[in-house]
Parts: structure tokens; sequence; C-alpha cells
């Protein structure tokens, strides 16, 4: 964010910002490509999965990010109602999510 304000701030308009509105799992791409002046595209997407245990609860996650100096930054997330890998048709649907947010790049 381009403010005068102190980081820590920003860091809490930003919570608010997103407390308060009512968003799914892609529904902030755009803003976050703008945020990185990656806007314009190419991009470099990077897919990964994680399997983590909460209590009892087990937690399969597939997960699509753009890489930005160096870092992953989440995109879009299917949460997978199996154990294991994901398989190709769970990683094109969620490509698909990202590619509707954002169109094709050419």
């Amino acid at each position: 964010m381009d403010t005068k304000s102190k980081t820590g701030s920003n860091y809490r308009r930003l919570q608010r910002f997103i407390k308060e509105i009512n968003w799914t799992n892609t529904s902030l791409i755009q803003m976050i490509l703008k945020w990185l002046k990656l806007d314009d595209g190419p991009y470099t997407l990077l897919i990964d999965r994680t399997n983590w245990e909460f209590g009892k609860k087990k937690i399969n996650i597939l997960m699509i990010s753009v890489l930005y100096e160096g870092y992953s930054v989440p995109l879009g997330w299917s949460l997978l109602n199996k154990k294991g890998n994901s398989n190709q048709g769970d990683r094109w649907d969620l490509l698909n999510k990202i590619i509707d947010k954002v169109g094709r790049v050419k």
C-alpha cells in the first residue's frame, strides 16, 4: 500500500477490510495482482498441495500461488475431501477458477 501511514496501521486496515467483506477463495485475485503490480501478466503460477491435522480433523489443501520477487503469494485454493494427492481434474478445476478471474494471458 502506497500510503504515508505506518505499517501497523495499514495492516490493521487490511484486517478490517477482509473481515467485513464476503469473499470466496478466489475473489481477491485481481486485487492481489494489482497490489503486486502484476495485473497485466504474464505470471508464473505455482501449484502445491499441503496436508495438515487440526485435532482429529485432517485438512488437505490444493493451492495455486503467483511467484513474486522470490515469494509465493496465494491466489486460490481448494479443500480436497480425500486423503493423499490431488489428481489432474482437481488441478484443472482450480486453475480454471483462477483463469475465470484474470482471463488467459497471451
